[in-house]
């Protein structure tokens, strides 16, 4: 991980309809919180894409590289931890680490 100042933390409850047909959460769900939780830390440092639109900028996760070694069931909570490594002028790379309800690391991924 990074330095803590720049890490944001946030906690998603796993719902039924996220879950595939064995109980488990689905890999376009966990995409999906991974967009939220960048919009989230966007929103907290004020480059939020609302704020980027009037000016004709804004940002979207276009590339995501996702391992997960346990895919959490419904009705229990995901963590996510993310941060920023590389701001280039067109592009970013973002991080995050996910965790279950025990604090244990049990997925990772890359945004570009």
């Amino acid at each position: 991980m990074t330095d803590n100042k720049l890490v944001f933390k946030d906690t998603f409850r796993i719902r039924n309809y996220e879950a595939d047909a064995s109980g488990h959460l689905r890999a376009s769900a966990v995409f999906d919180y991974l967009q939220e939780i960048a919009g989230n830390h966007a929103r907290d440092h004020r480059v939020s894409f609302e704020r980027l639109m009037p000016m004709g900028l804004g940002w979207v996760l276009v590339r995501l590289k996702l391992k997960i070694d346990e895919y959490p069931e419904p009705g229990h909570d995901l963590i996510i931890h993310t941060w920023p490594v590389e701001m280039g002028k067109l592009q970013a790379e973002r991080h995050f680490e996910l965790y279950n309800e025990e604090e244990k690391l049990i997925g990772a991924a890359i945004s570009k």
